[in-house]
């Protein structure tokens, strides 16, 4: 059940998060890939989304264990 203090600011940050990853995306494969040769942007775009992939699950694991270190009730009392 969706009750508690922050479910509302928890939901606005994941709106905000989405809206910038849909806008930050494309804008950064379009730079990567507009700057290197015809034959090379499929190999280009690939390394692209891999990174994204790559640090999207880095931040997954961040969160985490930064997660595991707080206070459920309070999230500024983290003990790093």
């Amino acid at each position: 059940m969706l009750t508690g203090h922050n479910v509302a600011g928890s939901i606005a940050l994941v709106v905000i998060s989405g809206a910038c990853a849909a806008f930050a995306i494309p804008r950064s494969t379009r730079c990567s890939c507009s700057r290197c040769r015809t034959e090379l942007r499929g190999r280009a775009f690939g390394v692209a989304q891999g990174g994204l992939m790559a640090s999207q699950g880095l931040g997954v694991l961040v969160a985490g264990a930064l997660a595991g270190r707080c206070d459920p009730v309070w999230p500024s009392e983290c003990s790093v």
